[in-house]
């Protein structure tokens, strides 16, 4: 019974989530996501660092941030790219390489899933801010369990 209700609350939380919930082929383009019902949402970059082994260290990357927090739960998507660029794209099994998911939530019995596939387009604006266009799918391919998470933001330091 009690992973019945795990797996429910793995599945609400992932719905909840989600920025947008489509097919993997969905473009990319349009308006600005929204922070999903009830929660917090921040979309944050650095320069001259690295994501690796679950923490942010000095580095020669620029690292994107996308962070979904609600009481007790917290979901952040670090996206690691080029410094010296003022635009990248990612796609396919590029998306395993460059973007690291965390899924905090010590009260939960949840599904480990990583990011598999997806596409990823940044580029610069003025005053600063970073357009991140992006469809990141996370998968754990043991149970059979994919999601998309969809995310169309500026990002700011």
């Amino acid at each position: 019974m009690k992973a019945l209700i795990a797996i429910t609350l793995l599945c609400v939380s992932f719905a909840v989530f989600s920025c947008k919930e489509s097919s993997d082929e969905e473009p990319i383009s349009g308006e600005l996501t929204s922070c999903p019902e009830n929660q917090t949402c921040s979309y944050k970059y650095y320069d001259n660092k690295i994501y690796k082994d679950w923490t942010l260290k000095s580095g020669s990357n620029r690292v994107f941030e996308a962070k979904f927090t609600q009481p007790g739960i917290s979901r952040t998507f670090y996206i690691n790219a080029p410094l010296n660029r003022a635009s990248f794209s990612f796609e396919g099994d590029e998306i395993k390489e460059s973007v690291l998911y965390n899924f905090n939530c010590p009260a939960c019995d949840y599904i480990g899933v990583e990011p598999v596939n997806g596409r990823i387009k940044g580029e610069k604006k003025s005053g600063g801010k970073w357009l991140i266009d992006a469809s990141i799918v996370l998968a754990n391919e043991q149970v059979n369990y994919r999601d998309t998470v969809f995310i169309r933001q500026y990002f700011l330091r």
